[in-house]
C-alpha cells in the first residue's frame, strides 16, 4: 500500500488486525471508526510518515500497534474517549509530544521520560499505561492525584530508587509487577477501595517493612510479596477469603500476620521461607492450607 496516503475506515469496523497496515510508508492521516474496539499487534507498524490519528471510540490499542511511526506527532481523542494502551504501543514513536517529562495520550500517562528525582502526575491523567515508569533509576518521589483510576502492569516495575509513592484513592487494584523489584522501597500505603494485589505486585521490594491491607482488599494473588526479605509485619483485610500460593514466599524477616478473621484458605507454599514468623493467629473459617 505505498500510495495510500489517508484512511478514513467504516463507522461498523470494529478491530484492525495484526499487520493490517504495517509499513504504508506514504499513510499521513487515519480516522478511526465510531464503532472501533481493538486495534492489534503491529497494525500500523513502521508507518513512518503517519503524523496524525483521530480516535473517535473507546479503544484498546495492543503491544507495538504504532511501533515505530516515527513521524506520528498528534493522537487526536473526540471527546469522551476512553482508551486503553498496552505496553509499547508507541514504541519507537520518538515525536510523540513530551510534557511535564512524560508523553501523554490524551488523559493517559504512557511514558515518562525526565530524569527528575520527583514527579507529580498532572490532574488530568486517569490512567498510566503498562511499564510508563519501568525502569526509572532516578525517580524516588512520584505522587499520584487522586482522579488516577487504572495502573498498568509493571508501570513502576525495577524503579531501583523509588523511595516514596502516594497512591490514587480511586484505585481498585495494583496489578502484576507494578512495583515489583523497587529495591528500596520502604513502605506504601494502599488507600482503601483496592480490591485486589496482583501477581507480583510487589515481589522483590527488599526494602519493604510492613504490608498493611486496606479492609477492602478481597484478593491476594500469588507471589504478591515474593521474596520481600526486610518485611516485618502483615497486617491482613478482614474482606479477605484465600492468600494464593506463594504470596509472602522467602520473607525471611516476618514475624507476625495479623487479623487472619475472613481468611478461609492459604495457597501452596504461601509463607515458605519465612523462618522469623511467630505470631500468626488462625480463626475458624479457616478451612484448606496447602
Amino acid at each position: 500500500c505505498e500510495s495510500l496516503e489517508d484512511i478514513t475506515l467504516p463507522a461498523q469496523v470494529e478491530k484492525i488486525k495484526t499487520g493490517a497496515f504495517s509499513e504504508c510508508c506514504n499513510l499521513t492521516h487515519i480516522i478511526l471508526p465510531q464503532e472501533l474496539q481493538e486495534i492489534e499487534e503491529n497494525a500500523f507498524n513502521n508507518c513512518r510518515s503517519l503524523l496524525e490519528v483521530t480516535v473517535n471510540s473507546n479503544v484498546t490499542i495492543r503491544p507495538n500497534a504504532f511501533k515505530d511511526c516515527v513521524s506520528l506527532r498528534d493522537f487526536i481523542l473526540s471527546h469522551g474517549c476512553d482508551i486503553t494502551i498496552q505496553e509499547d504501543a508507541f514504541f519507537g514513536c520518538s515525536n510523540l509530544p513530551q510534557y511535564n517529562g512524560a508523553v501523554y495520550i490524551g488523559n493517559v500517562l504512557y511514558k515518562y521520560v525526565s530524569e527528575c528525582k520527583e514527579f507529580c502526575v498532572p490532574d488530568f491523567v486517569t490512567k498510566i499505561t503498562a511499564g510508563a515508569f519501568c525502569g526509572c533509576q532516578a525517580l524516588e518521589s512520584v505522587v499520584l492525584p487522586d482522579v488516577v483510576d487504572s495502573l498498568g502492569e509493571k508501570a513502576f516495575q525495577k524503579c531501583e530508587n523509588l523511595k516514596s509513592v502516594r497512591l490514587s484513592s480511586r484505585l481498585s487494584e495494583i496489578p502484576y509487577n507494578c512495583f515489583s523489584e523497587c529495591l528500596n522501597l520502604p513502605e506504601i500505603h494502599l488507600p482503601f477501595g483496592i480490591k485486589r494485589i496482583g501477581i507480583g505486585a510487589f515481589s522483590g521490594c527488599k526494602s519493604l517493612e510492613n504490608a498493611i491491607l486496606p479492609d477492602s482488599v478481597e484478593e491476594l494473588r500469588s507471589s504478591a510479596f515474593f521474596n520481600c526479605s526486610q518485611l516485618k509485619r502483615v497486617v491482613l483485610s478482614c474482606s479477605l477469603k484465600s492468600i494464593d500460593s506463594s504470596a509472602f514466599y522467602n520473607c525471611c524477616q516476618l514475624t507476625s500476620v495479623e487479623h487472619a478473621k475472613s481468611l478461609q484458605s492459604i495457597g501452596e507454599r504461601a509463607f515458605y521461607g519465612c523462618s522469623s514468623l511467630r505470631s500468626f493467629p488462625f480463626e475458624k473459617k479457616l478451612r484448606s492450607i496447602e
